[in-house]
């Protein structure tokens, strides 16, 4: 299976090609896995929940909300 190129023009595809790269057989060294996951767990626990946030209880006077939701 050929995942493609990771691009970053649009974030959330990047983060999703990023994860799709962990679950699949990437034959990465050992070095190279434990950068991965520290990037899956970023992903997963901030960049994903915020995404969710902003765009399903997006209000526009919640803008520090969201900051706060991150700490």
């Amino acid at each position: 299976m050929t995942i493609g190129n990771v691009t970053t023009v649009r974030w959330l595809n990047t983060a999703v090609t990023i994860c799709r790269i962990y679950l699949s057989v990437h034959g990465l060294e050992d070095d190279d896995v434990a950068s991965l996951e520290v990037i899956i767990l970023f992903i997963i626990t901030y960049y994903f929940p915020m995404y969710f946030y902003i765009k399903v209880l997006f209000f526009f006077n919640w803008k520090s909300q969201y900051l706060i939701l991150l700490i």
